[in-house]
């Protein structure tokens, strides 16, 4: 019965702590069921240039994304963010660590362009997930006519 006490004592001081985390700018609305078949994620993914992003679902301290790729990307560096990837279609080398030159800020926190100097190159395939702590350079190449999609989960540090 202690045990049980405890225990829901912890939850609710833990439900007492999220209550008061700081915004960030991002949606706060419970989210309904949403189921997205891999068609789906196909379409969202997909039409709009070398890079699309689509949003699934959006909080005040983490978001996911399905992102689909055609050609290379820029190197990215979110320093608030640490990224959780799924690889759900196509290949690519993804570049991380290293030192960033030469970018560019993009928002808050965000820089984007240049080049990575001493990065680790890491070949992706469908099945592969990744993890990039946040403030850590990263870049992903997709050979030119080729399909890159992942499920990116954005989760603030």
């Amino acid at each position: 019965m202690l045990k049980m006490s405890l225990l829901g004592i912890g939850f609710a001081l833990c439900l007492a702590h999220a209550a008061q985390a700081q915004t960030t700018g991002h949606a706060t609305p419970p989210d309904g069921f949403h189921h997205f078949s891999d068609s789906d994620l196909a379409a969202l993914a997909s039409g709009k240039g070398a890079l699309t992003l689509a949003t699934l679902a959006d909080h005040e301290n983490h978001y996911v994304l399905v992102a689909g790729r055609t050609g290379p990307g820029e190197v990215e560096v979110h320093e608030y963010w640490i990224d959780y990837m799924a690889i759900q279609q196509g290949d690519a080398e993804f570049t991380f660590g290293g030192t960033a030159t030469g970018m560019r800020d993009t928002g808050p926190g965000e820089r984007r362009g240049g080049a990575i100097a001493g990065g680790t190159v890491v070949s992706l395939r469908p099945g592969d997930f990744v993890v990039v702590p946040a403030g850590q350079p990263h870049l992903t190449v997709v050979k030119s006519g080729t399909v890159f999609r992942a499920i990116v989960f954005k989760v603030r540090q």
